[in-house]
C-alpha cells in the first residue's frame, strides 16, 4: 500500500487543531456570556425561565451566526481557497470609475479589521487559559497563587496554539449590528484595549502604504525614458566587463534608480544587462507556468518581471535558472545583484504626509527585512549602494 503524501498526513492534525480553537471559543464564549447574565452589573435573578431565555438566546445566536450566516455566506467567498479579511479585500481588484470611490473605502475598512486582529489576538489565548486556571483554582485553592504564574507559563510555552487562536479572530470580528450595539456598552470596561491596538496597527500600515508611494514618487522624479537610456548606454559603454549584473526596479518603463547611482560613480557595464521587477498579485499562489516574463530590450539588455503570490516567498536565484527554459542561459555564479539601500531624510514640507509619518516610515524602512534575504539572494553575489532620499 503506497504511503501517502506528507502533505496530505499533515491534514489530519491540522485539521484536529483547527477544529479544536474553533469549537473550544465558540464554547468559551456563551459560558462568558451565561456568567455575565446571572453574575454581572445588571444581572437577572437565576430563574428558570431566565435560564431558558438566555439559553435559547446563546442557541439562536450560535445557529444565526456561525450555521447560517458563516457557513452558508461567508465561507463560500474565498480568494483562490484562501479565506480572511485580506484575502477578500484582494478580490475588490480593478473596478470601474464609477465605483471606485467605493473600493477606496472598503480596502481601509478591510485592513482595520486585519488591524483588529492584533488587538483581540494579544487577548483572547489569555483569557481562555487565565479561565482555565481560574476553574482549577475555585475548585483547589492551593492553586490560586499559581494562577497567573501558570497562564504565563502556558502563553510563553504554547505559541503554536496563541498563533492559532490569533489567526481565527480574523472570522470573527464581523458581528452582527445586534452585538456590536451590545458590546459598545463595554468600552469603557476593556473594550477600548483592542480598538486602541487596531488603530495604532492600521496607522502603522497606512503610513507604510503611503510611504512607499512616496518614495516611488520621490525615486521616478527626473529620469529618462527607458529607451532613451538604452540608446545613450549603448554609446557610451561599448565595452564591457564579463558577467550578468541583475538592477531591482519597481518601474519596468524606466531605468532603475540604482541602475543610474551605479553609472554616475563607477562608469562602467557589464555585459549582460538584467532589469528585474517583482510583483506581489492579489491571489495566493501563482502557477510556475505564469511565474516568469522575459522581454529582451536589446541583444544584451532584457526586462525580466517575477509574479508570486501573497502566500509566496520570492527566490530570484531560482528564477534566472528557469529562464533557460525562455532562451536566456543565465550561470548563477557569475551574477552581481545591485541593490539601493535607502536613507530616508524626513522634510518639513507641504507635499506627501506629515513629518511625523515620514519620521514613522524612516523608521520602519530602516527596520525592515533587507531585500537579499527576502528575495534569497546569495549575500556573497549582492551589491548595495546607498542612497539619500528627502520624502
Amino acid at each position: 500500500m503506497n504511503e501517502a503524501p506528507a502533505g496530505h498526513r499533515a491534514v489530519l492534525p491540522l485539521g484536529i487543531a483547527a477544529l479544536g480553537v474553533v469549537f473550544g471559543d465558540i464554547g468559551t464564549s456563551p459560558l462568558y456570556a451565561m456568567r455575565q447574565c446571572f453574575t454581572g452589573v445588571n444581572s437577572v435573578s437565576a430563574t428558570s425561565g431566565n435560564i431558558m431565555g438566555v439559553l435559547s438566546l446563546v442557541f439562536w445566536a450560535l445557529i444565526i451566526i456561525i450555521s447560517l450566516k458563516y457557513l452558508l455566506f461567508v465561507m463560500r467567498r474565498d480568494n483562490h481557497g484562501e479565506g480572511g479579511i485580506i484575502a477578500l479585500v484582494a478580490l475588490l481588484g480593478p473596478v470601474s470609475k464609477r465605483h471606485a470611490g467605493v473600493r477606496l473605502w472598503l480596502i481601509p475598512l478591510g485592513l482595520f479589521g486585519a488591524a483588529l486582529l492584533y488587538g483581540d489576538g494579544t487577548i483572547t489565548p489569555a483569557i481562555s487559559v487565565l479561565s482555565a486556571m481560574e476553574g482549577l483554582s475555585a475548585d483547589n485553592p492551593a492553586w490560586r497563587p499559581w494562577t497567573i504564574p501558570l497562564t504565563v507559563a502556558i502563553l510563553g510555552t504554547n505559541q503554536r496554539a496563541a498563533r492559532l487562536a490569533i489567526g481565527l479572530v480574523v472570522c470573527l470580528w464581523i458581528v452582527d449590528w445586534a452585538f456590536l450595539s451590545a458590546n459598545l456598552f463595554k468600552f469603557l470596561d476593556g473594550g477600548w484595549y483592542p480598538l486602541i491596538v487596531g488603530i495604532v496597527v492600521f496607522t502603522i500600515m497606512s503610513t507604510w502604504r503611503r510611504g512607499r508611494q512616496l518614495l516611488t514618487q520621490r525615486m521616478a522624479t527626473g529620469r529618462e525614458s527607458l529607451q532613451d537610456f538604452r540608446a545613450s548606454q549603448a554609446k557610451q559603454y561599448a565595452s564591457r566587463i564579463p558577467g550578468t549584473a541583475v538592477f531591482l526596479t519597481a518601474q519596468s518603463e524606466e531605468p532603475p534608480p540604482i541602475l543610474l547611482h551605479h553609472l554616475s560613480h563607477h562608469h562602467l557595464l557589464h555585459e549582460r544587462i538584467i532589469l528585474l521587477t517583482v510583483r506581489t498579485r492579489d491571489i495566493p499562489r501563482v502557477p510556475a507556468a505564469e511565474r516568469i516574463q522575459l522581454e529582451e530590450l536589446s541583444k544584451d539588455c532584457f526586462r525580466l518581471e517575477l509574479c508570486y503570490g501573497y502566500f509566496q516567498s520570492p527566490n530570484v536565484p531560482i528564477a534566472l535558472r528557469l529562464c533557460e527554459h525562455l532562451g536566456l542561459s543565465i550561470d548563477p555564479d557569475n551574477v552581481t545583484y545591485y541593490l539601493g539601500r535607502e536613507t530616508l531624510i524626513p522634510t518639513d514640507d507641504d507635499i506627501g504626509i506629515s513629518l511625523w509619518r515620514e519620521r514613522l516610515f524612516a523608521f520602519l524602512a530602516s527596520n525592515a527585512q533587507r531585500a537579499p534575504v527576502f528575495y534569497s539572494m546569495p549575500t556573497e553575489r549582492v551589491v548595495e549602494l546607498g542612497i539619500q532620499i528627502e520624502l
